[in-house]
């Protein structure tokens, strides 16, 4: 297996915007803060890297590594569509036992969360039950689909591939042919463009949340038979991707994309919202790749 200086980073990952909320550090993450601005021009965009570390617990008070990744974008495409919320979960949000379906494009009243520096985050486990649509909130923005970009970087994985839609379009990607100890984060490098976006007039939305699916796997097998084998970071079990740890925990990893205070300077506190933007049950599903969860 290769190795770069630039793909490990050891000791504990970077906290990050989970879900809509920080997390532990246990999770997958981000390298740096997940934030970048919208603006106008379609040129802007950020560099960052999802962090992946700590492998996946055997059941025997053990970890075992990481050999293959997976991570999907929603396309904010078919609203009418439901992504996964988990039910029935504890006081500390885990160990959930049921799950149902929220909006997959939604806002959140900014009142219902924490701001600070600008920034509102929601508590872990807030069902989205306002829909909306990119439609009716941006006047440019008729997918998400292609602005989240593989950096394609073999130090940790010999094997990466995009996932496209329908358009040819990126909206994800999968890597194998690696491995990462349980005691080291792999890094994967990617950018996120968050310009060319422009709310709609009068719009009292401050930020853009982007919830990514995701899968890191410590055994790559056809169909999805024990726990142990993989870590599942998305709302809730979908009816193909049920196995794993994470999966009935309400987490999401995010990218927040801000919008400039001063167009919402009119907005009263009360009006002002969240944009949530997640992967629909569909969505989730594609995190399969040939060999594993492909049945």
């Amino acid at each position: 297996m290769k190795s770069n200086a630039r793909a490990f980073v050891l000791g504990a990952s970077v906290a990050a915007l989970f879900g809509m909320s920080q997390s532990a550090s246990a999770h997958p993450g981000w390298q740096s803060p997940a934030i970048g601005s919208a603006t106008a021009s379609p040129y802007t965009s950020q560099f960052n890297a999802i962090t992946v570390g700590h492998g996946c617990a055997n059941g025997a008070g053990g970890y075992l590594g990481v050999k293959a990744a997976s991570w999907i974008m929603p396309t904010g495409t078919t609203p009418g569509e439901t992504a996964p919320y988990s039910t029935g979960c504890d006081a500390a949000g885990s160990n959930c036992t049921g799950v149902e379906g929220q909006a997959s494009v939604a806002k959140f009243l900014n009142s219902q969360g924490t701001t600070s520096n600008g920034i509102t985050t929601f508590p872990k486990g807030l069902k989205a039950t306002m829909a909306t649509s990119l439609e009716a909130e941006f006047t440019n923005v008729p997918t998400l689909a292609g602005r989240l970009k593989l950096n394609q970087n073999k130090g940790v994985f010999n094997t990466q591939k995009l996932k496209l839609d329908a358009n040819g379009n990126p909206v994800g990607f999968y890597e194998k042919s690696g491995y990462v100890d349980p005691k080291a984060i792999a890094v994967t490098d990617m950018r996120m463009t968050t310009g060319g976006m422009i709310f709609k007039p009068g719009s009292c939305a401050t930020q853009l949340i982007v919830r990514l699916a995701g899968a890191d796997i410590c055994r790559i097998e056809n169909k999805l038979t024990n726990e142990h084998y993989q870590n599942l970071w998305f709302g809730g079990p979908t009816n193909k991707m049920t196995t794993g740890h994470g999966v009935h925990e309400n987490f999401w990893l995010a990218y927040t994309i801000t919008r400039a205070a001063s167009e919402t300077a009119n907005c009263a506190d009360a009006d002002k919202y969240s944009i949530a933007v997640m992967p629909t049950n569909a969505e989730i599903n594609s995190l399969a790749f040939p060999g594993w969860a492909n049945e």
